[in-house]
């Protein structure tokens, strides 16, 4: 394999995030933070087939899911070791399954986004549209192409980003991180990334990709023949590096 066609959303992502300026206690403001995973298969009630890590290491998904999750516990843990000279206490990390993404989104500002967010349903490339005005009266209308996300795991019912992204507006708190393992992840991505409560997004895949391999490596058209996961845990080593530039930078300051 040539390594550098391998696409790494960790890679690219803006590594300038300063932990001490960034992660105070406005943005750790509850007694627990959490990850969600939507578009979680259900039973024949609807009710989401995990309530547990125990539940999806008896009945686990496609590779990848629980490497994906602990990449995420991992980020966390580490922006908690570099925050080492602040005051602020990063709370326990807890798991959330839900069905759906309206389970969890919602335009209601008494509600909280979860610190980090993954959906393991289905994604579009075009859902809907919008006309964006031209700057200049002699130039054409331009129109945008809104990617959609399917509300549950199956390849239906499917609900606008853009409507997604206005309901983590309105939601009080960020979300630091965004796994989109699903088709179209990077349009899906490269919408939600409007978003400035979003701070973070994996979404490697611009194509459709086959089930049971949408966490794998992959290229610009393509997952790799290798089903390696690097890409996932290449974002434990970017907030390594973002951390330790943090705690120096802390450090410098604190001398003057």
């Amino acid at each position: 394999m040539n390594h550098t066609d391998r696409i790494s959303p960790a890679k690219q992502a803006n590594t300038k995030l300063d932990f001490y300026e960034t992660f105070n206690d406005d943005f750790f403001n509850s007694e627990f933070i959490e990850l969600v995973i939507t578009g979680v298969p259900t039973d024949v009630e609807g009710q989401p087939i995990w309530e547990s890590m125990d539940d999806l290491l008896a009945r686990p998904y496609s590779h990848g899911l629980i490497v994906a999750i602990s990449t995420i516990s991992q980020v966390i843990r580490t922006i908690e070791i570099h925050l080492c000279h602040n005051d602020v206490k990063v709370p326990r990390l807890n798991i959330r399954f839900e069905a759906k993404i309206t389970d969890v989104f919602a335009e209601n500002n008494s509600l909280v986004n979860p610190i980090a967010w993954i959906h393991i349903g289905h994604g579009i490339k075009e859902y809907d549209y919008k006309i964006i005005d031209p700057v200049d009266d002699w130039d054409d209308d331009e129109i945008e192409q809104i990617p959609g996300l399917s509300n549950g795991n199956e390849n239906t019912d499917y609900i606008s980003c853009e409507s997604i992204s206005n309901a983590i507006s309105s939601m009080r708190g960020q979300v630091l991180f965004v796994g989109l393992p699903l088709c179209y992840g990077s349009q899906v991505g490269d919408f939600l990334t409007q978003n400035e409560k979003i701070l973070f997004i994996h979404g490697p895949y611009s194509f459709s990709v086959n089930s049971g391999s949408e966490f794998y490596d992959c290229d610009k058209s393509t997952t790799l023949p290798e089903n390696s996961l690097i890409a996932w845990t290449e974002w434990v080593g970017v907030f390594e590096k973002m951390g330790r530039k943090s705690l120096l930078k802390f450090a410098k300051n604190s001398k003057k």
